[in-house]
């Protein structure tokens, strides 16, 4: 499991700290997600735990309508927790390869999902 926060400016503010209790509880609020269970049963796949800054929802390429519904249910979190699973049928190579995403929205306090979006990735 990696943990990463964004390359964005933070314009000077100090980001919240990811916790590996926090990462744990994360991904045991998952296990029972069915979109989880796919994502878990390829033959790869990399997890990504991240606690960023609300505003991250905006750079985001995800149409407005989803980010304000997600921005919504977040008005009482400075913070949101983003979980992304990276998948492929067996384990790329180098700068070659594809698969497919999972990617959770999570509240950081009550570990609802908030948001699910799958997609591809090609090197």
């Amino acid at each position: 499991m990696t943990q990463q926060s964004s390359n964005g400016d933070d314009h000077g503010l100090t980001k919240p700290g990811l916790t590996s209790d926090l990462q744990q509880r994360a991904l045991a609020a998952l296990e029972g997600h069915p979109h989880y269970l796919a994502a878990k049963s390829q033959n790869f796949c990399e997890t990504t735990v991240m606690l960023e800054r609300v505003s991250f929802i905006d750079r985001i390429r995800w149409d407005e309508k989803t980010k304000e519904q997600i921005k919504r249910q977040l008005t009482d979190s400075e913070t949101v927790l983003i979980v992304a699973f990276m998948t492929a049928n067996e384990v790329p190579e180098f700068l070659h390869g594809a698969g497919s995403t999972y990617d959770f929205v999570l509240h950081p306090e009550s570990l609802a999902v908030l948001h699910f979006t799958n997609g591809v990735w090609r090197s």
